[in-house]
């Protein structure tokens, strides 16, 4: 039994070329570039079969593709493949017969041309091994430069911004329709509507034009902060995310359901007054006492406002930002 090898590193161009080892009759090389859209891929194939010119090595111990500026990239043994970081590998070993390792490296650059190693290990039935080599060159004229994605990518945002700058229109004057302040802390912005909640879930679904959901007050300093959001508005409170709805005194956030930890509680608060009150806001007494307290969801006989949380900023202000 005996082996051909076969080295196929895919590029932009098919091209056979000769290659010297004693131990391969033939070997053939293509290369190609897959080019989808502004993404490009190198893609590198080793592969063995049965041929003549080598006898008894019957066996695969493994494949292994390198380069010499890189070092191994992909290797495949007892049919699990391991490459360098990004990379797809495929292939696989079989005891006699044929194997193949393919190594596809997306995003490539000039900084990948160089030379490459195809390293077979061979073994006859008896443990004796021997390896095959075979080298090709990736020439740096057919990768693009460093900086092709980027522009790739620039053009396609250019060709989107038209669309984009008129979608940003309209949400920003979703935003000064429905919001009256937006304030930053701790890389998030926090906007505080202009009109009373309804309800919370209302609330939540308008939070969703700037992007975001109530605030989840996770802290003393949010919830400094959204104090100071409250009065800056001159508002007597308002509405946070925060539910006891399905367990009395177990109070969950409305969008990720994870259980609170956090509470500023004004006493007597929480009292669930006519056993109704499942949701919350932060309030401002006339005392100026400052804290949580649990209200009906679906009744705001205060009319208190709601804060909206983005984990970004999205780029979007009221007239009155601070």
């Amino acid at each position: 039994m005996s082996f051909r090898v076969t080295i196929i590193v895919l590029l932009t161009q098919l091209c056979v070329v000769a290659v010297t080892s004693s131990d391969v009759n033939c070997m053939s090389l293509t290369h190609e570039v897959k080019d989808q859209e502004y993404k490009k891929s190198l893609a590198i194939e080793c592969r063995v079969e049965a041929c003549y010119e080598i006898n008894y090595f019957n066996i695969i111990r493994y494949i292994e593709i390198s380069s010499d500026f890189a070092g191994v990239v992909g290797r495949i043994e007892k049919n699990v493949p391991t490459g360098i970081k990004d990379a797809v590998l495929t292939g696989s070993t079989s005891d006699t017969m044929s194997g193949f390792l393919k190594v596809e490296i997306a995003n490539p650059t000039v900084e990948d041309a160089g030379q490459y190693t195809c390293l077979i290990g061979l073994q006859d039935l008896y443990g004796k091994k021997k390896d095959l080599q075979a080298n090709i060159v990736v020439d740096a004229s057919e990768l693009p430069s460093k900086d092709y994605y980027q522009t790739k990518v620039c053009n396609k945002t250019d060709e989107y911004k038209p669309q984009y700058d008129k979608c940003k229109l309209y949400r920003q004057g979703l935003v000064d329709l429905f919001f009256q302040k937006t304030k930053s802390y701790n890389g998030r912005t926090y906007y505080l509507s202009k009109g009373p909640f309804l309800n919370d879930e209302e609330s939540d679904l308008l939070c969703q034009i700037v992007g975001g959901y109530l605030v989840e007050v996770d802290d003393e300093g949010e919830f400094n902060a959204m104090v100071e959001l409250i009065k800056e508005a001159k508002a007597t409170g308002s509405l946070i995310s925060g539910t006891d709805a399905e367990k009395e005194r177990t109070w969950l956030y409305h969008r990720s359901e994870k259980e609170m930890t956090y509470f500023n509680w004004l006493k007597p608060a929480p009292d669930n007054l006519q056993g109704k009150e499942n949701c919350l806001v932060i309030w401002i007494k006339e005392d100026y006492a400052i804290g949580m307290n649990d209200v009906i969801c679906h009744s705001n006989p205060f009319k208190l406002p709601f804060i909206c949380e983005t984990e970004e900023s999205y780029g979007y202000a009221t007239s009155d930002a601070s």
